[in-house]
């Protein structure tokens, strides 16, 4: 985010932002996601001036810089920007990268950078905000009126990539990172099933609803009183084909 002053910038400001996929009420969605001020301690009293180093969506305060305004004609400058601000924690860090899915965002001014009579006003003479679609870094592209529809990868699906395909829950859903794709799994249901779940005791997906007279966590197991066919059955795939019964007909 990029925000250029006519005036000059004021005491205090606050960047706040809210997803208005989760909102409850209009109001309450809002939350701070930086603090900028000359003098912190003076605009913002008990707000800290630094990152948490356990909770990176706490918010803090960060002295305006003026250093920017530098060889901008007539200008000042705030700048914003989490994932440079974060590095590659930015896109590793599920709970940080959450708190930066937003669809909306506004900018409270807190009071007027000069104090002197017919000066003491804001005036922003551009804003610029920047983002992308958040796909928990299992998408490369993303497509729709908006460039907002990610294109899931990874055995991904749902608005923001954000579970796992039916038949690939063989571990939990994990964000994609640089470092690791963390590709969801197939469960192995060995075309019998349409769907499976993850299950932490046993360690491993379990699939759902076997089809074709078969059972087991894998659907890798003909129901009793029923048989594979050796004709029918691919030789390095046993439970390829279909568990018949006594009287089925081949």
């Amino acid at each position: 985010m990029q925000m250029s002053f006519k005036s000059k910038k004021p005491e205090g400001m606050v960047v706040e932002a809210r997803n208005a996929r989760n909102a409850s009420t209009a109001e309450d969605a809002w939350y701070p996601l930086q603090y900028f001020a000359k003098d912190c301690s003076r605009s913002f009293p008990g707000v800290p001036t630094k990152g948490d180093d356990q909770d990176r969506t706490v918010p803090f305060c960060e002295v305006l810089d003026p250093t920017l305004d530098a060889g901008v004609q007539e200008q000042e400058l705030v700048l914003y920007n989490p994932s440079l601000q974060y590095l590659d924690e930015f896109y590793s860090d599920e709970t940080l990268y959450r708190h930066y899915m937003l669809t909306d965002v506004r900018v409270l001014m807190v009071s007027p950078g000069d104090t002197a009579e017919g000066l003491d006003f804001f005036a922003v003479s551009d804003w610029e905000v920047k983002g992308q679609c958040s796909c928990f870094g299992h998408a490369a592209e993303c497509t729709g009126e908006n460039e907002n529809v990610c294109q899931c990868a990874h055995n991904t699906q749902g608005v923001n990539c954000e579970e796992c395909l039916p038949l690939y829950n063989n571990r939990p859903w994990r964000m994609g990172t640089p470092d690791q794709a963390n590709i969801c799994q197939d469960c192995g249901c060995n075309g019998h099933a349409s769907s499976c779940y993850y299950d932490a005791e046993k360690g491993y997906g379990v699939c759902e609803n076997c089809t074709n007279n078969t059972q087991g966590d894998k659907c890798d197991q003909c129901k009793p009183f029923h048989y594979l066919s050796i004709e029918e059955t691919p030789e390095r795939n046993t439970m390829g084909g279909i568990c018949r019964g006594k009287n089925s007909a081949l």
